[in-house]
C-alpha cells in the first residue's frame, strides 16, 4: 500500500535536487547555499516549487487511491504512480521556472532572499 509520505517527501526531494542540479545547467539560475538569510531577508516562498509539489502530491495521491473517499487501491493502468509523481514534480518545476526565468521579478517568484547589493541569482562560470 502506498502512503502519503511515499508521494510527498520524494517529490519535494526531486524538486530540490532539480533546483540545485538541473536549473544551473539549463537556465543558469544558481541558488546560493553558502549563507542563510535572516528572517528579514527571507522570501515568502518559491511559488513554482510549491505549485509543482502540490500538483505532484495530488496526482500521486489520487493515482495511488489514497485521497479521501477512495478505497485505497491504486488506479489500474496508471503504472508506478509514486515514481510518476516524483518525475511530474521535477519536470513541472523546470517548466514553471522556464516560464518565469525572464521575468523582472523572477527572484521574488523563485523565493530568493532579499540581499543588499549581493546578487542572489548568479550565472555559473562557464568555460572558466
Amino acid at each position: 500500500a502506498v502512503t502519503f509520505l511515499a508521494v510527498a517527501v520524494p517529490s519535494a526531494t526531486v524538486i530540490m535536487y532539480t533546483d540545485q542540479l538541473v536549473l544551473p545547467r539549463l537556465m543558469g539560475i544558481v541558488r546560493r547555499l553558502d549563507r542563510v538569510p535572516s528572517w528579514n531577508q527571507a522570501a515568502i516562498a518559491n511559488w513554482p516549487g510549491i505549485a509543482a509539489l502540490v500538483t505532484a502530491i495530488l496526482f500521486g495521491s489520487y493515482g495511488s487511491g489514497i485521497m479521501p473517499g477512495q478505497d485505497g487501491s491504486p488506479k489500474n493502468g496508471w503504472g508506478i504512480v509514486p515514481l510518476e509523481a516524483w518525475a511530474l514534480g521535477g519536470v513541472l518545476y523546470i517548466v514553471l521556472v522556464f516560464l518565469v526565468a525572464r521575468s523582472g521579478s523572477r527572484e521574488q517568484i523563485l523565493g530568493f532572499p532579499h540581499t543588499d547589493g549581493v546578487a542572489a541569482v548568479e550565472s555559473p562560470d562557464v568555460g572558466g
